[in-house]
């Protein structure tokens, strides 16, 4: 992990202007790696951000459970310290201006980034959150209400080290020196272009060592020790590996 709950709390609660743009790049991105094969997308992003109408709208028959819901969903983003008040407007607002059968066939969901777990005057209490939640959804308004909270933000980047990597430079947090591996594989695809060097190369008459591999990104195991005379390829053998993965079914986003 190399984003907290806490910093990223911190980190906007300090920087409250910078922060509504920050993050709604950020949703887009995990949304861009959780569901890219989207029927519809449209996130505003740059200056486009706080234009009228949501903060995102989505459509995709891949859903990616418990972020991304199938189907039609729409996006409000806050960063504001009374997240509370700021889900209530824009529930209110989107719903009174979304037909009432496009309503029914979608999903509305709220972003804060904010930490619903510390002990902060304004914060948007779990219990809060579970009250707000339970009222709205009693309404039968939308065909599902979810909150995407700072806990399940973090939560979230753990599936995807590159945002979660974006982020921390955005943050400043001292991340430079750590490399993701669709970084190495980008530079290490290089070499010798054109053309551009392919995954097999690195992971040819390695089945076993692909095998074992798999089982520590698919959460199966959780270390592998390889027997080597040249330990300086692992990270190029781990970065081939996953390179090597169809587009949306890449194992670590």
């Amino acid at each position: 992990m190399i984003i907290t709950e806490n910093q990223l709390d911190e980190w906007v609660r300090a920087n409250a202007e910078k922060a509504q743009g920050v993050i709604v790049e950020l949703v887009y991105r995990l949304v861009v790696a959780s569901s890219p094969n989207p029927k519809e997308r449209r996130f505003p992003l740059g200056d486009s951000v706080g234009q009228h109408g949501p903060d995102g709208f989505m459509n995709t028959e891949s859903a990616f459970d418990p972020f991304v819901p199938e189907g039609k969903s729409f996006w409000e983003i806050g960063t504001g310290l009374n997240a509370a008040t700021k889900a209530t407007s824009d529930y209110k607002s989107l719903t009174e201006s979304t037909p009432a059968s496009v309503r029914a066939e979608s999903t509305f969901i709220f972003v804060t980034p904010l930490s619903a777990r510390r002990d902060w005057q304004y914060t948007w209490k779990e219990e809060d959150q579970a009250d707000w939640l339970e009222k709205r959804r009693n309404q039968n308004e939308w065909l599902g209400i979810q909150v995407i909270d700072g806990s399940r933000v973090v939560d979230w980047l753990k599936f995807f080290p590159g945002s979660e990597l974006w982020l921390a430079g955005v943050v400043g947090l001292p991340a430079h020196e750590l490399e993701i591996p669709e970084q190495r594989w980008a530079d290490l695809r290089t070499i010798g272009e054109p053309p551009p060097l392919i995954p097999d190369l690195f992971t040819n008459n390695r089945t076993l060592a692909c095998e074992k591999l798999n089982e520590i990104l698919a959460g199966n195991a959780v270390r592998l020790k390889l027997d080597t005379h040249y330990p300086t390829q692992m990270a190029d053998f781990v970065a081939a590996y996953t390179a090597s993965f169809e587009p949306g079914n890449h194992p670590i986003g």
